[in-house]
């Protein structure tokens, strides 16, 4: 939407996800997955006018909001221009700290290559400990062709399902880097760590050892160590939980209503100012 024409006029904000991943970051995005060469070269050539016309756009908006911090290195790497953080909202109030907490670990996830979900199958090939994977997407019966019998795929479950499995797993797996990551999050407001890759989204919502542990490299083995560094920390439910009600949804509203206010009459003034250099030039 940042590419939408716009009065001059006409205050334009933008909150900002990610540039397209697809464009900036093709080769990583492509690389794992099943196109033919030719249908990649093909893709190649149009990304070249993709990111063209993605930076030539991103000139029409007055503000842009990032979601992460790493969003915000890549606007300014991608379109040259500064923005602002505000986290994303998390519905906390969704889950509960439960009293029982189970042997399994957890995914939740869509299956597709770029969320490295093959790194935990592997990692857990090795550990031998149970691991349930919640979602399905195309990368679902490569996944299950790698994984021994301790690591069981759920399919898509209901909200309420998925919500009591985060309250019992004894941690939660992440092991891609997300633009921001809410899945984490929302296991932390059920009271339980996560395992997150060191990298995106992450590096804003993961705090060793208060509410999970990173893996360095983006391998099975740096996994299988995060995993038993996990095992040897006690973790306390409530002060995880209280760290995800900082990044919840009246956080949120109030953030976004003051700096849209701010920059909105920055923006005002900024106008009346040209317009009446405008008038004492004419």
């Amino acid at each position: 939407m940042k590419g939408i024409k716009v009065p001059k006029e006409t205050f334009h904000l933008c909150y900002c996800h990610t540039p397209m991943r697809f464009a900036w970051d093709f080769e990583t995005y492509i690389s794992r997955e099943s196109y033919s060469p030719l249908i990649k070269n093909g893709l190649r050539f149009y990304v070249k006018y993709l990111k063209y016309w993605d930076r030539k756009t991103a000139g029409r908006v007055s503000e842009y909001i990032a979601n992460s911090t790493i969003v915000k290195e890549r606007i300014h790497n991608c379109y040259r221009r500064e923005s602002s953080v505000i986290f994303p909202p998390v519905e906390t109030d969704r889950y509960r700290i439960s009293e029982q907490v189970d042997d399994f670990y957890l995914i939740v996830s869509r299956l597709i290559p770029y969320k490295r979900i093959d790194l935990a199958v592997e990692a857990f090939n090795q550990i031998g400990a149970k691991l349930y994977v919640v979602g399905g997407g195309p990368d679902l019966e490569r996944l299950r062709g790698m994984a021994k019998s301790n690591v069981q795929f759920l399919g898509r479950l209901e909200d309420e399902e998925v919500a009591k499995l985060m309250s019992q797993c004894r941690a939660f797996i992440f092991p891609g880097e997300e633009d921001f990551g809410i899945t984490p999050l929302e296991v932390n407001a059920a009271g339980r760590p996560v395992i997150a890759y060191k990298g995106g989204g992450a590096l804003d919502t993961i705090r060793p050892p208060l509410n999970g542990v990173y893996f360095d490299q983006p391998n099975a083995a740096s996994l299988a160590d995060a995993v038993r560094q996990c095992e040897s920390v006690t973790w306390n439910p409530e002060l995880i939980r209280a760290h995800a009600e900082k990044f919840n949804v009246d956080r949120f509203k109030n953030e976004f209503d003051q700096h849209l206010q701010t920059k909105y009459r920055a923006f005002l003034e900024s106008t009346k100012q040209r317009k009446s250099v405008g008038v004492s030039l004419s």
